[in-house]
């Protein structure tokens, strides 16, 4: 009797306190995930696996990625992640050519294509992700769902195939830097001035024919590239910029610029406005806060 009681104490120390340690003892739970992983963060990844698999009667096999080397490429093998307290915060699913190496000769490099093209619908139930870095892959479109990450910081979608971006963008408030560059973007939605807290705007290498107004509510921004575009005018009121420091508008089609843009550029005298826009003091520009450090405008349709 004495030796079954030692036995009973014995199993129920062994019982984990919390979740975390069932994490490692890989048990799962009902969703198939981790126990203390998020259900709906882990279906996004396991639908991004799905529908970007069986792609023209071919299964994308990304074998760099199969840690466990099952055959299987599983939702927490995806990509990198950085996880707390059970919800994804962090995903880095760009295409990195060097790691791609072929399944029998891992000294060569497989030819074959396995950057992603579709993102899943459901992309939104991600509501504490921050970091979405999704780099040289082949995704043409944004989901709308998109506009549910209010917890974004930094959005890197550069070397893609995006023709367009929905009016869901706005919705990003807490959105720090959005790089887009070397896509194939024509217009891009109003509600981009709604990005309240963005600071890096990278759109170069697009086929933007012009720029929304509203930009120019974008008062935190300190670096915005509008370089390598089709560009012929840029909005008035660019001066609204504040906090604008490096702009470049290179290879454009511009003929002509803001009347206010001088206003903003550094070691000349520039004005100070009042509310109805009459100038009512000359301040030299190295001590007024709307000064760019940077402005290149090379290679556009501007006359002496």
């Amino acid at each position: 009797m004495k030796f079954l009681y030692i036995i009973i104490i014995i199993i129920l120390s062994c019982i984990p306190e919390n979740p975390d340690e069932i994490v490692h003892s890989g048990q799962k739970s009902d969703c198939n995930a981790p126990f203390g992983y998020d259900c709906d963060d882990v279906a996004v990844l396991q639908e991004l696996i799905d529908i970007n698999s069986n792609i023209s009667g071919e299964e994308i096999y990304r074998h760099y990625m199969d840690y466990d080397l099952d055959g299987i490429l599983e939702p927490m093998e995806l990509g990198s992640q950085v996880w707390e307290e059970g919800r994804l915060i962090k995903l880095d699913l760009s295409y990195h050519q060097n790691q791609i190496m072929s399944y029998d000769n891992p000294s060569q490099l497989d030819t074959k294509n396995y950057r992603f093209i579709i993102l899943p619908n459901n992309l939104g139930d991600l509501k504490m992700l921050r970091f979405l870095i999704l780099s040289d892959n082949e995704f043409s479109n944004i989901p709308s769902s998109i506009g549910n990450l209010t917890n974004l910081i930094k959005l890197v979608l550069n070397n893609n195939k995006i023709n367009a971006l929905p009016q869901e963008i706005g919705q990003l408030i807490k959105l720090k830097q959005l790089i887009l560059d070397n896509n194939q973007i024509i217009d891009l939605p109003d509600a981009l001035g709604n990005l309240e807290s963005l600071n890096n705007l990278n759109l170069s290498n697009n086929f933007l024919n012009s720029v929304p107004l509203s930009i120019v509510n974008l008062n935190k921004l300190e670096w915005l590239y509008l370089n390598n575009n089709v560009i012929s005018v840029l909005p008035d009121n660019m001066r609204d910029l504040e906090q604008l420091r490096i702009m470049n508008i290179k290879n454009n089609l511009l003929s002509q610029l803001p009347l206010d843009i001088c206003d903003m550029y550094p070691g000349d005298w520039a004005c100070e406005y009042d509310s109805s826009g009459l100038c009512i003091s000359e301040v030299f520009c190295k001590t007024f806060p709307k000064c760019l450090e940077t402005l290149t405008l090379s290679n556009n349709k501007l006359c002496n």
